[in-house]
């Protein structure tokens, strides 16, 4: 017989996610939501870190993905094996990516049926519509691993809309992800608009890789720096240097590059206060689920230039009378260049979204209300009779 978890009885919970480093939105997401449940006494967490640890995140060479991918997905297994033996799991939490890793998540999925535990899949990007198009491999697996989860967790419509079309799945949960509680406590200094010095800062902070768009915002930039504007951009993150070459060399073309600057990887304190110095916040990306940079300039009130992928769309309350930035078409250099434009042109404008951007994260995003949500889906869970089953 199947009972509901006793809202009285510590739930525990095997939360499957990586950590820094490299820094990152799933990894910042572990982080915030591991320290939120460390102050709550109604759940007894166990982690187990899935981070990428033997390759550059920016390698994508497919050999190596395959070979060092397929060793890791073994070796996490193995070790979901041992937290459960050792942990005695109510519910297991599985945040992924998918890719090659989506066979790993079907057979730990699979192993936790077995075993008669509850299991929550929760998908962390935004290629899900395009996924369920295609119907090639990486959606078969990610559709019998959803079959196999008793929960699936999804961050944007468009994704909730395309998955439950393709499967009728009544179990899926659309959650958005929350913002580092710490980040609300920072004093955000508020730009002049002004302001003597017009020099225009814009940050990019993520993966300094192809499909982030950044090819794309150093030709807008490029072509803005031609008109006369006075810009910098500071690009933060990890690059690999065949592509750090590639970008200074179109830089160079253009006004003599000196716009253009490479920060490398930062620490999460040095990447915050980064965007905090900016005039706008760039994320041009091809594809997203929800990512966490965004919510992290918003509460910094940085206005906002990014394409209209994932759930930034929702994110940015795009098309309504509170939307805090301005969204663009994936791999458009004069849309984003258009874009880019407007702030620079409008300072008064640049601030009252940055002002709304943090205003919407205050009311929508906060680490407390997310993990109020996972925990309560983490309990609607029925569970076998056992030690946390109501008598």
């Amino acid at each position: 017989m199947h009972e509901k978890v006793s809202k009285l009885s510590p739930l525990k919970v095997l939360l499957i996610s990586p950590l820094p480093p490299p820094a990152g939105g799933i990894a910042s997401w572990s982080i915030g939501v591991i320290r939120e449940l460390g102050k709550r006494s109604d759940v007894l967490l166990t982690h187990l870190d899935t981070a990428v640890r033997w390759r550059s995140t920016n390698d994508r060479r497919l050999i190596a993905r395959i070979v060092g991918g397929t060793l890791q997905a073994l070796i996490d297994t193995c070790r979901v094996c041992r937290a459960i033996v050792t942990s005695r799991p109510d519910v297991i939490h599985l945040c992924t990516s998918a890719s090659l890793a989506a066979a790993k998540d079907l057979l730990i999925v699979g192993i936790a049926r077995i075993l008669g535990i509850k299991s929550v899949i929760h998908y962390r990007f935004g290629r899900l519509p395009e996924l369920v198009a295609s119907g090639g491999w990486e959606w078969q697996l990610i559709r019998r691993s959803m079959k196999l989860a008793d929960a699936v967790v999804l961050l944007d419509k468009a994704s909730v809309e395309a998955v439950q079309g393709a499967t009728g799945n009544t179990r899926i949960v659309r959650l958005p992800n929350p913002i580092d509680p710490s980040l609300l406590s920072l004093n955000v200094p508020t730009p002049e608009a002004d302001s003597a010095d017009d020099t225009f800062r814009i940050v990019f902070a993520g993966h300094v890789i192809r499909t982030k768009g950044v090819s794309e915002l150093v030709q807008a930039c490029a072509g803005l720096a031609l008109t006369g504007m006075r810009l910098q951009l500071e690009l933060v993150g990890q690059v690999e240097e065949d592509y750090r070459q590639e970008l200074a060399a179109m830089a160079r073309q253009h006004a003599d590059g000196g716009w253009l600057t490479f920060r490398g990887q930062l620490t999460r304190d040095e990447s915050v206060a980064a965007i905090r110095r900016s005039d706008l916040f760039a994320l041009p990306s091809y594809t997203e689920g929800f990512p966490n940079v965004i919510l992290e300039a918003m509460a910094m009130g940085r206005p906002i230039v990014a394409t209209r992928v994932g759930a930034i769309p929702e994110i940015l309350g795009d098309k309504t009378p509170d939307a805090c930035g301005i969204v663009v078409a994936p791999a458009d250099v004069d849309e984003l260049a258009a874009a880019i434009r407007q702030y620079h042109d409008n300072r008064a404008r640049a601030i009252n979204d940055g002002q709304a951007g943090r205003h919407r994260v205050l009311l929508q995003y906060t680490m407390e209300r997310a993990v109020d949500s996972y925990t309560g889906l983490w309990r609607s869970l029925p569970v076998q009779g056992g030690s946390h089953a109501a008598d």
